[in-house]
């Protein structure tokens, strides 16, 4: 199975020759990584621009996906009976499902603010992504 990226390395690395060329946008820049995410560019970013600030959270690719369903939002959805969401409650026990990791999501949502705010990344115990570390490194810690 083949799955193709965009933009490539090479098309990422020019776009950010061009647009970051002045520290200006740099500045204004700030890189949110997962400390497990394998499919993360980050670092060719902050080997390429100077000035970015990196928040370096825990997680992985699909961290910022959060989904919740409960029983009360797909029965208002589909305007069904009320007695059914009763029963599917009562009978077979089910009353939410969820996917991905909401404490991973609020961690980023939090991160997301404070850099909007203007505060600096905030400081946790966890391997930190620099301009000195590759990708590499930072996973083997």
């Amino acid at each position: 199975l083949g799955v193709d990226f965009t933009p490539t390395p090479v098309e990422l690395q020019k776009v950010l020759e061009s647009k970051y060329s002045t520290s200006e946008n740099a500045a204004k820049t700030r890189l949110f990584v997962f400390d497990d995410d394998t499919l993360d560019t980050s670092q060719t970013v902050i080997d390429t621009v100077d000035s970015v600030t990196v928040s370096n959270l825990p997680g992985t690719h699909l961290s910022p996906v959060y989904v919740k369903l409960s029983l009360d939002d797909v029965i208002r959805e589909s305007q069904a009976d009320p007695d059914i969401s009763d029963y599917i409650k009562q009978e077979v026990g089910y009353r939410a499902a969820a996917f991905g990791d909401e404490e991973d999501l609020n961690r980023l949502v939090e991160e997301i603010i404070g850099f909007i705010m203007g505060k600096p990344p905030s400081e946790e115990d966890r391997p930190l992504l620099t301009a000195t570390t590759t990708n590499d490194e930072t996973k083997d810690e």
